[in-house]
């Protein structure tokens, strides 16, 4: 039990970093992303929709296609995943950082989202 809470709360904080570099760093740079979270930049490019809104729908959309190819638990720690991910990018979307160095709010961008991702 106390495994999973742990995991669960190492989830959290990664969902959590990896929205403060989307919404710090990536979105108002206007860098790219690859993947769902590549597919949500571009809609809030274009359209001004909301990145955790769209995460949200399209992971969602991924989790139903993968939950017959995935165990139980990594469907749940996914799904938790996903909720956390796309609330923080909600949350943190009027967050502002001031800095006009380019090369430094990609590395930071990148380095914030390696570790939202382990």
């Amino acid at each position: 039990m106390k495994k999973r809470v742990f995991d669960i709360f190492v989830i959290m904080v990664g969902a959590f970093l990896f929205a403060m570099s989307i919404n710090l760093f990536v979105i108002p740079n206007q860098f790219g992303e690859g993947g769902v979270t590549g597919i949500t930049i571009i809609a809030y490019y274009l359209f001004g929709w909301s990145p955790g809104l769209i995460s949200l729908i399209i992971n969602s959309f991924l989790l139903l296609i993968g939950y017959k190819f995935l165990d139980k638990t990594t469907v749940i720690y996914t799904i938790i995943a996903v909720l956390f991910n796309s609330l923080f990018l909600y949350v943190t979307a009027g967050w502002h950082l001031s800095s006009n160095e380019l090369t430094i709010n990609a590395i930071f961008g990148a380095y914030s989202q390696e570790l939202g991702s382990d």
